[in-house]
Protein backbone atom coordinates (compact mmCIF):
# COMPACT_ATOMS: atom_id res chain seq x y z
CA UNK A 1 0.00 0.00 0.00
CA UNK A 2 1.56 2.98 -0.54
CA UNK A 3 -0.77 4.99 1.79
CA UNK A 4 -1.88 7.62 -1.03
CA UNK A 5 -5.37 8.57 1.52
CA UNK A 6 -3.02 9.07 4.34
CA UNK A 7 -1.11 11.17 2.42
CA UNK A 8 -3.22 13.47 1.25
CA UNK A 9 -4.87 13.93 4.45
CA UNK A 10 -0.93 14.93 6.09
CA UNK A 11 -0.71 17.20 3.45
CA UNK A 12 -4.39 19.10 3.55
CA UNK A 13 -3.64 19.24 7.35
CA UNK A 14 -0.34 21.21 7.24
CA UNK A 15 -1.04 23.61 4.82
CA UNK A 16 -0.36 27.50 6.25
CA UNK A 17 -3.50 29.49 6.14
CA UNK A 18 -3.80 31.53 3.13
CA UNK A 19 -4.49 34.80 4.97
CA UNK A 20 -3.83 36.45 8.71
CA UNK A 21 -6.50 35.16 10.63
CA UNK A 22 -6.22 38.09 12.70
CA UNK A 23 -7.81 40.82 10.17
CA UNK A 24 -11.19 40.19 9.56
CA UNK A 25 -12.79 40.84 6.54
CA UNK A 26 -15.91 41.32 4.82
CA UNK A 27 -16.17 37.62 4.42
CA UNK A 28 -16.97 36.62 7.76
CA UNK A 29 -18.53 39.91 9.04
CA UNK A 30 -21.64 38.10 9.57
CA UNK A 31 -20.07 35.57 11.84
CA UNK A 32 -20.47 35.74 16.12
CA UNK A 33 -18.95 38.15 17.31
CA UNK A 34 -17.22 36.57 19.99
CA UNK A 35 -15.30 34.44 17.13
CA UNK A 36 -14.33 37.35 15.56
CA UNK A 37 -12.87 38.58 18.82
CA UNK A 38 -11.20 35.40 19.10
CA UNK A 39 -9.38 36.45 15.72
CA UNK A 40 -8.65 39.62 16.55
CA UNK A 41 -6.92 39.00 19.66
CA UNK A 42 -5.01 36.45 17.97
CA UNK A 43 -5.97 33.74 20.03
CA UNK A 44 -4.72 30.19 19.11
CA UNK A 45 -8.07 27.84 16.85
CA UNK A 46 -8.32 24.78 16.66
CA UNK A 47 -6.25 23.55 13.22
CA UNK A 48 -8.40 22.91 10.26
CA UNK A 49 -8.80 19.52 9.31
CA UNK A 50 -7.93 17.83 5.86
CA UNK A 51 -11.76 18.15 5.09
CA UNK A 52 -12.10 21.85 5.69
CA UNK A 53 -9.55 22.89 3.89
CA UNK A 54 -10.48 20.09 0.94
CA UNK A 55 -13.65 22.30 0.50
CA UNK A 56 -11.88 25.73 0.62
CA UNK A 57 -9.71 24.55 -2.58
CA UNK A 58 -13.45 23.02 -4.07
CA UNK A 59 -14.80 26.25 -3.07
CA UNK A 60 -12.36 28.04 -5.10
CA UNK A 61 -12.64 26.01 -8.00
CA UNK A 62 -16.27 26.56 -8.00
CA UNK A 63 -16.36 30.29 -8.20
CA UNK A 64 -13.33 30.09 -11.29
CA UNK A 65 -15.79 27.42 -13.33
CA UNK A 66 -18.28 29.42 -12.86
CA UNK A 67 -17.89 32.27 -13.76
CA UNK A 68 -16.18 31.43 -16.73
CA UNK A 69 -19.11 29.83 -17.54
CA UNK A 70 -20.46 32.84 -17.36
CA UNK A 71 -18.34 35.64 -18.78
CA UNK A 72 -18.56 33.00 -21.70
CA UNK A 73 -22.38 32.42 -21.28
CA UNK A 74 -23.01 37.10 -22.05
CA UNK A 75 -21.42 37.89 -25.14
CA UNK A 76 -23.76 39.22 -27.28
CA UNK A 77 -26.13 39.98 -24.42
CA UNK A 78 -27.38 43.22 -22.06
CA UNK A 79 -24.53 42.53 -19.60
CA UNK A 80 -20.87 41.94 -19.09
CA UNK A 81 -18.84 40.48 -16.66
CA UNK A 82 -16.17 42.96 -14.78
CA UNK A 83 -14.33 43.52 -11.74
CA UNK A 84 -13.63 39.80 -11.06
CA UNK A 85 -11.64 39.84 -7.44
CA UNK A 86 -11.36 43.50 -6.92
CA UNK A 87 -10.63 44.68 -4.05
CA UNK A 88 -12.80 46.54 -1.80
CA UNK A 89 -13.06 48.67 1.22
CA UNK A 90 -15.32 49.12 4.50
CA UNK A 91 -14.74 51.77 7.26
CA UNK A 92 -15.93 50.77 10.36
CA UNK A 93 -15.91 53.63 13.41
CA UNK A 94 -15.00 52.74 16.35
CA UNK A 95 -13.76 53.96 20.08
CA UNK A 96 -13.17 57.79 20.20
CA UNK A 97 -13.13 58.54 16.41
CA UNK A 98 -11.14 55.95 15.22
CA UNK A 99 -11.82 53.61 12.01
CA UNK A 100 -10.68 50.85 10.53
CA UNK A 101 -10.79 49.48 7.25
CA UNK A 102 -12.45 45.69 6.76
CA UNK A 103 -11.30 44.95 3.36
CA UNK A 104 -12.37 41.83 0.64
CA UNK A 105 -12.72 41.40 -2.94
CA UNK A 106 -15.67 40.41 -5.21
CA UNK A 107 -16.75 37.87 -7.38
CA UNK A 108 -17.49 40.12 -10.05
CA UNK A 109 -20.21 43.16 -11.25
CA UNK A 110 -22.32 42.39 -14.22
CA UNK A 111 -22.09 45.27 -15.97
CA UNK A 112 -25.11 46.46 -17.78
CA UNK A 113 -23.96 47.74 -21.42
CA UNK A 114 -26.54 50.09 -22.23
CA UNK A 115 -27.88 53.19 -19.91
CA UNK A 116 -31.11 51.26 -19.33
CA UNK A 117 -29.63 48.10 -17.96
CA UNK A 118 -28.98 47.86 -14.33
CA UNK A 119 -25.51 47.09 -12.59
CA UNK A 120 -25.53 44.20 -10.46
CA UNK A 121 -22.82 42.59 -7.69
CA UNK A 122 -22.05 38.73 -8.99
CA UNK A 123 -21.62 36.37 -5.80
CA UNK A 124 -21.37 33.11 -6.32
CA UNK A 125 -22.28 30.37 -4.11
CA UNK A 126 -20.95 26.43 -4.05
CA UNK A 127 -23.33 24.48 -1.47
CA UNK A 128 -24.70 21.71 -0.27
CA UNK A 129 -27.65 19.93 -1.60
CA UNK A 130 -29.72 20.87 1.79
CA UNK A 131 -28.37 24.46 1.65
CA UNK A 132 -28.96 24.80 -2.10
CA UNK A 133 -32.50 23.63 -1.29
CA UNK A 134 -33.10 25.82 1.41
CA UNK A 135 -32.32 29.09 -0.82
CA UNK A 136 -34.20 27.88 -3.82
CA UNK A 137 -37.55 27.67 -1.31
CA UNK A 138 -36.66 30.90 0.35
CA UNK A 139 -34.66 32.82 -2.16
CA UNK A 140 -32.88 34.41 0.80
CA UNK A 141 -28.93 33.55 2.19
CA UNK A 142 -28.71 32.24 5.62
CA UNK A 143 -27.61 35.04 7.55
CA UNK A 144 -23.72 35.32 7.93
CA UNK A 145 -23.67 35.26 3.45
CA UNK A 146 -26.27 37.93 3.53
CA UNK A 147 -24.34 40.28 5.86
CA UNK A 148 -21.34 39.53 3.65
CA UNK A 149 -23.48 40.76 0.50
CA UNK A 150 -24.18 44.07 1.81
CA UNK A 151 -21.11 44.63 2.68
CA UNK A 152 -19.98 44.04 -0.88
CA UNK A 153 -22.93 45.81 -1.95
CA UNK A 154 -22.13 49.20 0.39
CA UNK A 155 -18.50 48.85 -0.61
CA UNK A 156 -18.82 48.39 -4.38
CA UNK A 157 -21.50 51.69 -4.63
CA UNK A 158 -24.56 49.32 -5.68
CA UNK A 159 -27.70 48.69 -4.47
CA UNK A 160 -28.46 45.00 -6.47
CA UNK A 161 -26.76 42.02 -5.95
CA UNK A 162 -27.05 38.28 -8.32
CA UNK A 163 -25.96 35.32 -6.31
CA UNK A 164 -25.55 32.66 -8.61
CA UNK A 165 -25.52 28.95 -6.70
CA UNK A 166 -24.51 25.84 -7.64
CA UNK A 167 -25.35 22.87 -5.85
CA UNK A 168 -21.58 20.87 -5.05
CA UNK A 169 -23.01 17.61 -5.52
CA UNK A 170 -24.88 17.43 -8.89
CA UNK A 171 -24.18 20.63 -10.63
CA UNK A 172 -27.45 22.18 -10.37
CA UNK A 173 -27.53 26.07 -10.84
CA UNK A 174 -30.39 28.87 -8.77
CA UNK A 175 -29.81 32.77 -9.45
CA UNK A 176 -31.76 34.85 -7.28
CA UNK A 177 -30.98 38.84 -6.35
CA UNK A 178 -30.50 40.88 -3.13
CA UNK A 179 -31.84 43.91 -1.92
CA UNK A 180 -29.08 46.69 -0.16
CA UNK A 181 -29.94 46.52 3.61
CA UNK A 182 -28.14 49.36 4.76
CA UNK A 183 -29.88 49.08 8.42
CA UNK A 184 -28.62 45.33 8.66
CA UNK A 185 -24.61 46.15 7.52
CA UNK A 186 -25.39 49.66 10.54
CA UNK A 187 -25.94 46.73 12.92
CA UNK A 188 -23.23 44.02 11.76
CA UNK A 189 -20.58 47.46 12.27
CA UNK A 190 -21.83 48.18 15.48
CA UNK A 191 -20.59 44.18 16.28
CA UNK A 192 -17.18 45.02 14.58
CA UNK A 193 -16.80 48.01 16.63
CA UNK A 194 -16.90 46.20 19.84
CA UNK A 195 -14.89 43.85 18.70
CA UNK A 196 -11.96 46.32 17.47
CA UNK A 197 -12.72 48.19 21.14
CA UNK A 198 -12.56 44.64 23.31
CA UNK A 199 -9.64 44.22 25.62
CA UNK A 200 -10.20 40.61 26.10
CA UNK A 201 -12.29 38.58 23.23
CA UNK A 202 -15.56 37.54 26.66
CA UNK A 203 -15.85 41.64 26.29
CA UNK A 204 -17.69 40.47 23.15
CA UNK A 205 -21.23 39.05 23.81
CA UNK A 206 -21.91 35.25 21.87
CA UNK A 207 -24.53 35.53 19.46
CA UNK A 208 -25.41 31.95 20.07
CA UNK A 209 -26.96 30.16 22.84
CA UNK A 210 -28.07 26.07 23.62
CA UNK A 211 -31.17 25.51 22.82
CA UNK A 212 -33.66 23.68 25.28
CA UNK A 213 -31.93 20.32 25.00
CA UNK A 214 -28.65 21.81 25.33
CA UNK A 215 -27.70 21.78 21.67
CA UNK A 216 -25.27 24.44 20.55
CA UNK A 217 -26.66 25.63 17.08
CA UNK A 218 -24.08 24.31 13.70
CA UNK A 219 -22.47 27.97 13.76
CA UNK A 220 -21.10 26.68 17.04
CA UNK A 221 -20.31 23.43 15.66
CA UNK A 222 -18.20 24.59 13.30
CA UNK A 223 -16.55 26.98 15.21
CA UNK A 224 -12.89 26.78 15.66
CA UNK A 225 -13.14 28.19 18.77
CA UNK A 226 -16.08 26.55 20.35
CA UNK A 227 -13.60 24.62 23.22
CA UNK A 228 -12.80 27.73 24.82
CA UNK A 229 -16.26 29.91 23.96
CA UNK A 230 -18.22 26.87 25.60
CA UNK A 231 -15.82 25.21 28.47
CA UNK A 232 -17.06 21.60 29.08
CA UNK A 233 -19.49 21.40 25.70
CA UNK A 234 -18.69 17.88 23.88
CA UNK A 235 -18.91 16.92 20.72
CA UNK A 236 -21.60 14.47 20.07
CA UNK A 237 -20.67 13.68 16.71
CA UNK A 238 -18.85 16.06 13.98
CA UNK A 239 -19.61 19.79 13.95
CA UNK A 240 -22.87 18.77 16.46
CA UNK A 241 -21.73 19.91 20.13
CA UNK A 242 -23.82 19.43 23.76
CA UNK A 243 -23.56 21.40 26.94
CA UNK A 244 -25.04 18.50 28.17
CA UNK A 245 -22.60 16.41 30.12
CA UNK A 246 -21.83 12.49 28.88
Amino acid sequence: MVNVVTRIKKHLESLPPDRDESIISMSSIGHCGRQLAYRHHKVDPTPYTYSTQAAFQFGRMYHDVVRGWLKKALVGSTHRLTDMEKDVLLQVWHGDGQHKDVCGHIDGILRGRNKGHDHYLLEVKSMSSLRFKALKATNDLDFSYHCQVMAYLNSSYLNKAVILAINKDNGALHETELMYDGNLLDMRKIVLAAVFDSKVPEDVTKEHEPDDNGGLPWQCGYCRYWGRCWPGAREVYAHVLSVVPK
